[in-house]
Formats: C-alpha cells, sequence, structure tokens
C-alpha cells in the first residue's frame, strides 16, 4: 500500500476534489515485502520474467490460485500465456463476459486480469505487466494512473510491476527502484 500510495500521491493531489479530504490509505493484515520493479527489454522478454517469478512463487506456497497477472487489456497477456502453456503453468482469464461468467478463485490456476476487472480482489502474489502502456484516448500519460494504483493494491504480500515502453510512466517507477 505504501508503494501504491507513493506512486500514485502526485496525480491524486493534482486531481483531488478539494471537498474531500486526501487520506493516506491504512494497510491492515499481512506486511508485505517491497515491490520488485523490472524494466524489460520486451514484451517477450516481459513474458519470460514474469513466468519465472511466477515459478518461483509457486515453489514457495505450492498454489498457483495464490497468483495474478494483471493488465491494462487482454492484449498485454499473448505472449504471457504462450510461455505460461510452454512451461505447464494452468491459468484462466477474465477478459469478457465468458471470461468473467466462469471466473473462480477456486481453481488452482493462475488469475490473468485487467486491472480494472481485479478491483476488490486480493491475491498474496500479484505481477503487473506492461505497466507503462498508455492507451490511445488518454490525454495525458497520467490518466493511467488510478488504474495503476487498484493494481497495485491487490497484493497482499507480493508485488511485481514490469514495463518495456519508455514514457513518463516507466521513468515514475524507476524511481522506485
Amino acid at each position: 500500500l505504501h508503494f501504491a500510495y507513493a506512486f500514485s500521491r502526485e496525480y491524486f493531489e493534482k486531481h483531488q476534489n478539494r471537498e474531500i479530504p486526501l487520506v493516506q490509505p491504512q494497510a491492515g493484515g499481512e506486511e508485505g515485502t517491497e515491490p520488485e520493479i523490472l524494466r524489460c527489454a520486451s514484451e517477450s522478454d516481459e513474458a519470460v520474467q514474469v513466468v519465472g517469478w511466477l515459478e518461483k512463487r509457486y515453489t514457495l506456497c505450492g498454489h498457483w490460485s495464490d497468483m495474478a497477472v494483471l493488465c491494462p487489456a487482454e492484449f498485454s497477456v499473448k505472449h504471457l500465456k504462450e510461455v505460461m502453456t510452454q512451461r505447464g503453468i494452468p491459468y484462466a482469464t477474465c477478459f469478457d463476459s465468458e471470461g468473467k461468467k466462469k471466473y473462480s478463485r477456486r481453481k488452482d490456476v493462475v488469475h490473468l486480469l485487467t486491472y480494472q476487472s481485479s478491483k476488490g480482489l486480493e491475491f498474496p502474489y500479484v505481477a503487473v505487466i506492461n505497466a507503462s502502456f498508455v492507451h490511445s484516448g488518454a490525454a495525458d500519460e497520467s490518466e493511467v494512473i488510478p488504474a495503476l494504483y487498484v493494481a497495485f493494491t491487490r497484493a497482499t504480500r507480493e508485488l511485481l510491476v514490469t514495463c518495456y515502453r519508455e514514457n513518463s510512466i516507466s521513468r515514475h517507477l524507476e524511481d522506485f527502484v
């Protein structure tokens, strides 16, 4: 939570409704580790790095269902799904209405969700991929920060944040390395 707030604070302070006070979130429950932030060379490199991270977490906890990979949009997991399939890692997606109907936290699979779909869910281990992606309709790169804040706060134990695009978001993430 501290990382998510620190990363997002400037955006929230600039866009705050002055009638509603900005309150720093208070963590409850588990105390997680510092987030790991990786700058990847490409989308393919990102997929390999994330799968390696997932495999290490599986050796620690023994449950794929304790893990989620959050992304800005479905296209972001194309290479990741290929590498996960090659390595025999089970996953479930929740990107469309059909996926949302079938979605279950009880299946022992890695959960692949968009930032928005993850709202309200928590997982011990979360990888936020393609974190520096800014959709073409955004007037400003900072518009993605609220969605990243939601994604970052889904992790209860460990958070991995990856990006491979160069922009103000990736540079801001590097400030936390």
